[in-house]
C-alpha cells in the first residue's frame, strides 16, 4: 500500500511539474500539433490527479468537478492566452481570468484549511466541517480577487488590502459565532 502511495504521490509531482512547465511557456508554444497535445494531457493530468482524493476527503463530488475544471482553464488561460495590453485592454477576459482565479485559489485554499482544522482543533465542536473549510476557502479567494480588481483599477493601495481584510476577518468572525 505504501508502494502505491509512493507511485501515485510521484506521478501528481511530476504531472505539477509538467502543468509548470507548460504554464512557463516552455511547451504550450503552438509550435506544432504534438507539442499543445501534450500540453493539454499535462493540463488536464495535474489537476485530476490531485484533486479527485481531495473531493473524496471532503466527500463532495461538486468540489472535485470545480477544482478540476477550474485548475485546468486556468492552465489553459495562462498558457494560451494572450495578456492584454494598456493600448488594447481586455475587461471582458479580465473578467473571465478574476472568475477563473476565484474558483481556482477556493478550491485550493478548501482542504488545505478542512486539514489544518482537523489538526489544530482536537476538539469535536471546534473541528471544521467541509462547509466551514469551503466558505473560508472562498473568503481567501475572494480577498485576493478584490486586490487584484482594485489593482486593474489602479486604486490598490495596502490600506484598502488591510481594510477589506479585517471586513472579510469580521464577517468571518460573526460566521464563526453563530454557528454556521
Amino acid at each position: 500500500m505504501f508502494f502505491l502511495r509512493a507511485i501515485y504521490l510521484l506521478a501528481t509531482l511530476l504531472s505539477w511539474a509538467g502543468y509548470l512547465y507548460v504554464v512557463l511557456g516552455s511547451s504550450g508554444n503552438g509550435a506544432g500539433p504534438f507539442p499543445w497535445a501534450l500540453a493539454l494531457v499535462w493540463l488536464c493530468l495535474a489537476p485530476i490527479l490531485t484533486f479527485i482524493p481531495f473531493g473524496r476527503v471532503l466527500r463532495s463530488r461538486i468540489y472535485t468537478l470545480v477544482a478540476t475544471v477550474s485548475w485546468i482553464a486556468f492552465g489553459y488561460f495562462l498558457a494560451r492566452v494572450p495578456p492584454g495590453t494598456t493600448e488594447s485592454p481586455r475587461p471582458i477576459l479580465d473578467l473571465v481570468f478574476l472568475l477563473i482565479l476565484f474558483l481556482a485559489l477556493a478550491s485550493f485554499c478548501a482542504p488545505l484549511l478542512y486539514g489544518a482544522g482537523m489538526r489544530f482543533f482536537p476538539v469535536k465542536l471546534r473541528r471544521p466541517d467541509r462547509g466551514r473549510a469551503m466558505r473560508e476557502g472562498a473568503g481567501i479567494a475572494l480577498f485576493v480577487v478584490i486586490c487584484a480588481v482594485l489593482h486593474l483599477l489602479g486604486v490598490f493601495t495596502w490600506v484598502n488590502a488591510v481594510l477589506i481584510l479585517g471586513v472579510m476577518a469580521t464577517v468571518e468572525i460573526v460566521a464563526l459565532s453563530r454557528g454556521r
